[in-house]
């Protein structure tokens, strides 16, 4: 361990003299300065609005367990006269409190907002704690063109996405959507949307994201069959309210997953009063309601 400490160390020297070239705004030479680690002042670093919200408690914990071995260097991007944090604004914020003026960074040159952003959420997916409303974040930040179709559908449909939003308007559940925008296609996902609000006209409950994950799961195990029809879907779920519908479905202790439970509970009131043509119980993996 301790030749390797040293040869980082040593690799560490080689690079500060390679580097040293460039400081500040000293870069009369972009090309060697791209990818090279400088040291820059830690007040210059901006956070972008792209960026999840400050852990105080985790900069806390990097800054009393610091290592300068393990530390790497924070990904900047050099726009409009300012440096802007893409990557390691925790470890920034680290150095801050423990009283360092400067911090080493990656500079990158020629970026735009949009594209810090999308190079944000996609360097997330790497990183295990951050939370998917984060890469959501910073995706409408990117103007990625699915996210925006999924906002532009959602509005279609009366509704919003914010994260933290309860309101019966809004989705908080970004991951649902995504999925389902990807696994069904714009098409199918607009009718879902439709369905939903038709059936239960904004009502309380009714943008929970366990509904959401039951309508998906339905959907996307019925939607194929050939007695399956949305204005059947809505008509049947305009019957109950959505939280008689998150009661009902959680009362099924015998089966595991919430998302399961609504879908089955909306198959059971989906089948209510046919005698034939009914849709397939063990699609769901169920024998009987």
């Amino acid at each position: 361990l301790s030749d390797r400490i040293t040869d980082d160390k040593k690799e560490n020297k080689k690079m500060s003299e390679k580097t040293s070239f460039v400081s500040g705004n000293n870069f009369s030479n972009r090309s060697k300065a791209f990818g090279t680690i400088v040291e820059l002042p830690v007040a210059d670093i901006q956070i972008a609005k792209y960026q999840k919200a400050l852990n105080k408690e985790r900069a806390r914990k990097i800054a009393e367990s610091f290592d300068i071995n393990r530390m790497r260097p924070i990904d900047v991007s050099y726009r409009n006269g300012k440096y802007f944090c893409f990557d390691g604004q925790h470890r920034v914020n680290a150095y801050a409190l423990m009283g360092k003026k400067t911090v080493p960074c990656i500079i990158h040159f020629d970026l735009t907002y949009e594209q810090e952003a999308m190079l944000f959420a996609q360097q997330q997916e790497n990183v295990g704690a951050v939370l998917a409303h984060h890469k959501w974040n910073a995706l409408v930040e990117a103007k990625d063109k699915d996210t925006m179709e999924i906002c532009n559908i959602a509005r279609q449909h009366g509704f919003t996405i914010r994260k933290g939003n309860t309101k019966a308007r809004n989705f908080n559940c970004v991951k649902v959507l995504q999925d389902m925008y990807v696994n069904l296609g714009d098409l199918a996902f607009s009718t879902v949307l439709k369905t939903i609000a038709d059936a239960w006209n904004y009502m309380d409950k009714s943008t929970d994201h366990h509904i959401l994950e039951g309508i998906y799961l339905f959907v996307k195990t019925y939607r194929n069959e050939p007695r399956f029809s949305y204005t059947q879907l809505a008509s049947r779920l305009a019957e109950v309210s959505p939280k008689l519908l998150l009661r009902n479905a959680r009362n099924r202790l015998e089966l595991r997953g919430d998302a399961r439970r609504v879908a089955v509970e909306i198959l059971k009131m989906y089948n209510k009063g046919r005698t034939g043509n009914r849709m397939p119980k063990a699609k769901l993996g169920i024998d009987k309601y």
